[in-house]
Parts: C-alpha cells; sequence; structure tokens
C-alpha cells in the first residue's frame, strides 16, 4: 500500500514537473510609464517562450470587460511569435480623470496553455502606471495667489532694419532674372522668327515717291531679295518648284510668282523695264509682296 501511495506521489510530482516546465518565460514589454490621461489607450504586451507543442487555450483568454471603476479591457489578443515564442497584447483604456496625479496598477493575467501532458499557466504580472488628472483644483482662498498667470503677450518686433536689406535683395533677384533670360533669350528677349516678305513689303510700299523706273527696279529687288532669304539661297524663275516644296504655304501664290519670275527676267536680262512694268506692273508687284507676306505670318 504504501509502495502504491509512493508510486503514485512520485507519478503526480513529474506530471507537474513537466507541466510546469511547458512555460519557460513570460518578457513584460510594457509602454511607457507615465503621461496618461482620461480616455487613452494603453497597450501591455508580453512574450512567452514555451516548449514545442504547446498552445494557448482560448478559454483561458479573458474577455473584455470593465476590470476597475477607471479600467476597461478592451481587447486581448494572443498571436505565434516565432517557434515556441507567443506575444500576448492586451488594450486596455483609462476611464476617470483623478484629481491629481496617481499610480494606478494594471492586474495580472494568468493565461493557459495546452501542453502534451495537460496544461500550464503563464502569469503576465502586474503592471504600475502614472495617470494624470485633466487640469488643476479650482483655487480657494488662499491658494488663489497659486494659480498660473496668463501668458505674456508677445512683443512685436521691430522689421524697418530688415526693409532696406530685403528691397536690395529684391531688386539683385529681378537683376539676376533679366540677365538669365536675355542669355537665354527668353520672352521678353526672345527675337521674332525672320519675315523677309514682310520687310519687302514696307520697302516697296515706300518707293513709292520714287521715279517710276527706279521704284519699278528696287521693288524687284527687293522681293528678290526677300525669296533668297527665305529659301537661304538665290532663287531663280527655274527654282520655282523647290521652292514651293520647301515652302508649300506659297503655293498658293504661285501664278504669282512665276509671273513675277517672268517680268523680273524680261526687266534684268533682256533689259526692257517699260515692257516688263507694262506686262507686271508695280502694283502687282507690291500686292505680291502683300499676298507674300501674309502668307509668312500664318504660316509662322
Amino acid at each position: 500500500m504504501k509502495r502504491r501511495v509512493v508510486l503514485a506521489a512520485l507519478a503526480w510530482l513529474a506530471a507537474s514537473a513537466s507541466a510546469l516546465a511547458q512555460v519557460q518565460s513570460v518578457e513584460l514589454q510594457p509602454p511607457r510609464a507615465f503621461g496618461y490621461f482620461a480616455g487613452n489607450i494603453i497597450r501591455l504586451e508580453a512574450i512567452i517562450a514555451t516548449d514545442p507543442g504547446t498552445r494557448p487555450q482560448a478559454a483561458s483568454l479573458p474577455r473584455p470587460r470593465t476590470l476597475r471603476p477607471w479600467l476597461d479591457l478592451r481587447a486581448v489578443l494572443v498571436e505565434a511569435a516565432g517557434p515556441g515564442r507567443y506575444r500576448a497584447r492586451f488594450d486596455y483604456q483609462t476611464l476617470d480623470a483623478p484629481l491629481e496625479a496617481v499610480q494606478r496598477s494594471i492586474p495580472s493575467v494568468t493565461l493557459t496553455f495546452e501542453t502534451p501532458g495537460g496544461t500550464a499557466s503563464a502569469v503576465i504580472p502586474a503592471w504600475a502606471f502614472v495617470m494624470s488628472p485633466l487640469r488643476g483644483l479650482a483655487p480657494i482662498g488662499e491658494a488663489q495667489q497659486a494659480v498660473l498667470m496668463p501668458d505674456i503677450a508677445p512683443r512685436l518686433s521691430d522689421t524697418d532694419r530688415f526693409r532696406l536689406p530685403m528691397a536690395a535683395t529684391a531688386l539683385g533677384s529681378l537683376l539676376c532674372l533679366g540677365l538669365l533670360a536675355r542669355h537665354h533669350a527668353w520672352w521678353p528677349f526672345r527675337r521674332r522668327a525672320a519675315r523677309p516678305f514682310t520687310i519687302a513689303e514696307r520697302q516697296i510700299h515706300r518707293l513709292a515717291a520714287t521715279p517710276p523706273d527706279a521704284a519699278y527696279r528696287a521693288s524687284l529687288l527687293a522681293l528678290h531679295r526677300a525669296f533668297d532669304a527665305a529659301h537661304g539661297k538665290r532663287v531663280f524663275a527655274t527654282d520655282l518648284d523647290g521652292f514651293v516644296t520647301s515652302h508649300p504655304h506659297f503655293d498658293a501664290a504661285r501664278d504669282d510668282i512665276a509671273r513675277f519670275f517672268a517680268a523680273s527676267r524680261r526687266a534684268f536680262f533682256a533689259e526692257d523695264i517699260s515692257g516688263a512694268s507694262g506686262e507686271h506692273p508695280i502694283e502687282a508687284v507690291s500686292a505680291l509682296s502683300h499676298r507674300l507676306s501674309q502668307l509668312e505670318r500664318a504660316a509662322s
């Protein structure tokens, strides 16, 4: 009989030792221990080291509820954090506001783990923190002198001494911006595109006060220079097709251009100014320069 009792006691001790060995350690990872007010959420975490094959018992997890008049348990979560390790997380919320800074304690929590040999417990220790009041007590009587005084009104700063340096800086910046715009040909320093036919039209218009033959000859030359400038090289009657191909916006005036080159050939090569003027008068040359100037502007 005694032998059976001894064997049973030894078996119970071995089972208890096996069960206790399943939970190796509990490491509390608390947040800051001060600076909490009414309504704050406090997250308390702990790392639980266990032997392989151990898992938390869901029924042992505490349910969200009111723990103290000033403390609610809002959420509980136990999750794996690696081989043989679990992370327990508890979210608490403070409720009432104390009249002064006071130290309060979150109670300990016991979790049950299922083991191959039964169950084992892991105790999350209690944790203390300091809770602060929302505002101080209203002073009464002589304590009125201890009330904080209102903040000192801000003093206006004298900014007059900064006006001259700021104005000089602004003018220097504008000057640098202008030089930069001129260097890169930004507006308003951007050069307009060359318009040789517009220049020729103005020259021909100014020739109205000169003698007819001289005016006609100068008008032909002015329009020839415009064709040369627009094409980048000398343009003759035989180059008309190439000119229009390179500048298709002038194709609408192809026939008038052909008549101009024919009159120019008669005036310069046949030395028949009067005949050329009769066939293609200076008014026609002026009208052609005006039309080519319009086509030039529309294409630019």
